[in-house]
Parts: structure tokens; sequence; C-alpha cells
């Protein structure tokens, strides 16, 4: 028999949940003992592991709220060792200063622009600007990208999604800048990718002096002979599967991401140089690949063939999250893997498989694995 599962959180619950953190954080006048009373009111409405909740609907915005949350309830309830037990205070300001970007937009997106503007930006709200595709804030995104050095990657990721002719001559500067190699190749989708505008000169980059630059560089110019695909080329392509992932609709688009995916993996992602922020981008294609439409696509069994030996072979840094997509996707997909695995259908090594560790600790028969 397998284990239980969690209960699914609804949109409109986490959006209930989130009004009353900001009813409980509106009692107090410093971040202490408001988040002290946010991590009991969790824990009451979510459990003790917030982070382990499985959502409804789940969406980059929502997923990141219910990560705060989890960070708020841990930090509290098992404090660090330093300072005579207490968490460092710097570390609550910022859990508090993110906590109320959420609540903040819990209360709508004209009440979310208002406020934007009287408060530093944070990466949170490159994402939600991302996800809510506010156009009229890409200007604060780009002035912010100068004045904020630590935010520049999560807000260039978020200026790759508008599509706009602006932006042209801004990725271009950043492009053959002296950028570190990750704003780059963000740089690089952002040219590839702007049909606005489309960027095709990329002969004008001649020799970047970076011989993982100019391996990137060759491979989206369509040069043959191409140095062999290192750290930017395949931070360029996982980005860009992460950004197919986030308007995946039909059976195709899945079918595409998981092969792509499979083509990802089988390179030795841990040896190179961008390897933190390659799987940082896998980290997300995994949360976005809980939605109906990953479960409809692997109620066939070739379908669902290929994403198990996906799974499998996800980074072992990033295989705890496999349990949650898992659960997400249901109970049918999981009686599908294991009668695949019965019959035959797939091969995992008991040894060495993460994925047949994980079915055997779910209480499926070992015996058949």
């Amino acid at each position: 028999m397998r284990k239980g599962k969690n209960d699914m959180i609804s949109a409109e619950r986490l959006g209930e949940i989130a009004a009353e953190c900001l009813d409980r954080v509106g009692e107090y006048d410093s971040p202490r003992p408001a988040l002290a009373a946010v991590a009991d009111l969790v824990s009451g409405m979510i459990g003790p592991r917030p982070g382990r909740a499985i959502l409804e609907r789940p969406d980059p915005v929502s997923m990141a709220f219910v990560e705060v949350l989890d960070q708020i309830v841990f930090e509290i309830s098992e404090p660090a060792e330093a300072e005579g037990g207490r968490v460092e205070e710097y570390i609550l300001g910022d859990l508090y200063r993110r906590l109320e970007v959420f609540l903040c937009l819990n209360r709508g997106i004209e009440h979310y622009r208002t406020q934007l503007h009287s408060r530093a930006i944070t990466a949170d709200d490159a994402l939600i600007i991302r996800y809510y595709s506010l156009a009229d804030l890409v200007p604060t995104l780009m002035s912010e990208f100068f004045e904020q050095p630590h935010l520049r990657f999560p807000i260039l990721h978020a200026m790759i999604s508008f599509r706009t002719e602006d932006l042209i001559g801004f990725f271009y500067e950043i492009a053959r800048g002296e950028y570190e190699n990750d704003l780059r190749v963000l740089a690089v989708i952002g040219l590839n990718g702007n049909d606005n505008g489309r960027f095709d000169a990329w002969e004008m980059f001649g020799d970047t002096g970076d011989a993982d630059f100019s391996a990137l560089i060759c491979h989206v110019s369509g040069k043959s002979a191409c140095a062999p695909a290192s750290g930017c080329v395949l931070l360029f392509r996982v980005v860009e599967i992460e950004l197919a992932a986030g308007r995946m609709e039909d059976p195709a688009d899945c079918r595409a991401m998981i092969l792509a995916l499979h083509d990802i993996l089988r390179h030795d992602i841990g040896s190179v140089l961008l390897k933190s922020r390659i799987y940082e981008s896998l980290s997300r294609i995994l949360g976005l690949m809980q939605c109906s439409c990953m479960r409809n696509f692997l109620l066939n069994e070739e379908n669902l063939r290929h994403f198990i030996y996906l799974v499998d072979g996800v980074p072992v840094e990033l295989f705890e999250q496999v349990p949650r997509l898992l659960e997400f996707l249901g109970g049918g997909v999981m009686m599908g893997m294991e009668r695949l695995v019965a019959d035959g259908g797939v091969h995992l090594d008991e040894r060495s498989s993460q994925l047949s560790a994980y079915l055997m600790s779910m209480g499926f028969d070992p015996l058949l694995l």
C-alpha cells in the first residue's frame, strides 16, 4: 500500500492564508514577533512543513510564496546556533520583506503596482513582473539592473520574457559588455527570441575572447563545426526549455520538452562552470511540470516511459522535487509507473536508481522493482 498524500491547496485557500497572514503582521511593529505569529498561523493552516504542500494549480508565484512561508516556519521553529540560538536579524528582515511582497500582491495587481514604486525591488518582484506580464514595469527592471548588481540575474531572467524591440539594444550591450557569462547568456536569449526585431547580426560579436561564450555565439548563429556544448550553451538551452515549459498547452509541447531535457541531462552538468544556474533552471522546470497538460500527456504509456527515464536521471541535488511532482500528477501516474516497471516496460537499476528507491519508500512491492 502506498502512503497517504497531502491535501491539495486551492488558489482561493492560498489567498485566504495570505489575507490572514496580513492581519497577523499588522499586529506587530517588528519582524521577529510578526514572523513568529505567521509561522504559528501557517503551521496550523498548512502544516509544520509548508514547503511540502501540494498546490492545486501551481504557478511560479504561488510556489515562491509557499517557499517563503516554509522558510519562515523553519527559521522560527529551528533557529540557528549563532547569537545564543536566535536567528540573525538580517535573515528575519529579509524574510519579512519577501513576505510583504506577496501579501501586497494578494491585495491586487493595482495595489502591487502602487506599492512597488515606494520600496526597493526584490528578486520576487522580478518574478511577479514576468509572470503577470507587467510590461509597464520593464523600465523599472532596466533601471534596477544597474542599481542593484546582486539582482541582475533574476531581473534579466524576467526581462527576456518581454519581446519588445526597444530591448534589443539593452540585451546587445549586456551580451557584448564585461558582464558575467550567466548574464551574457540571458542577453543572447533575449536577442535570439525577440520576434519584434529579431537579432541576426551575430558576426558583430567577432572573437569574444571567451571560448565558452564563443561556442554559444557559434551555436545561435547556426554555424557548423561549433565547439562541443559547454556551460554557456547548456544554460542557453535549458533556459529556453524553461521558457517553453511556461507555455505548455498540449501533448506535443510536453513531449518536445521532455525530449529536450533528456538531451540536456546526458551531459556532465556537474563539471561545467555554470552548473548552479543550470540547476536553478532545471528546478524551475520541474515546478512548471506540475500542470494538467503534463498529467494528461502521461496517460499515454510511451510518454510515461520517457518521463520515467527523465525523472530517474534528474541530478541528485534536485531529486527532492520529484516526489512533489509525482504527488501532484496523482495516483494514476504512480500506478502507471508501477505497471511499466513490473511488466519490464522500463528497467531501473535498484542499486543506483533514485526513482526505484523512492517508489519502494512509498510502499510499492520491491520485488517488482
